[in-house]
């Protein structure tokens, strides 16, 4: 228990992938955009293997909060298309 109390790359990966989400919500840059990018495409291509990195993509920043009894959906940012290789990966 003490271990993952300070060693846990998934989670630290994770809240990583926030920090920059939250940035870019601020301040958009090339480099917390990338880093996004970078992440969505491990995850993708770990998950489907590399026979697919060709595709173009993009993404999106939802934030959802509650007012009432209602939940609001604001789209805060939406992404250039990228591709793996134009965000540094083979």
């Amino acid at each position: 228990m003490i271990k993952r109390l300070f060693w846990n790359p998934d989670w630290n990966d994770y809240l990583y992938v926030v920090s920059c989400a939250e940035r870019i919500q601020q301040d958009p840059t090339a480099h917390n955009i990338e880093e996004i990018g970078r992440a969505i495409c491990q995850d993708m291509y770990a998950e489907r293997g590399c026979a697919e990195k060709h595709e173009a993509l993009c993404f999106r920043l939802v934030f959802i909060h509650r007012e009432q009894s209602k939940l609001i959906e604001q789209e805060l940012f939406v992404s250039e298309r990228f591709t793996p290789s134009s965000i540094g990966l083979r």
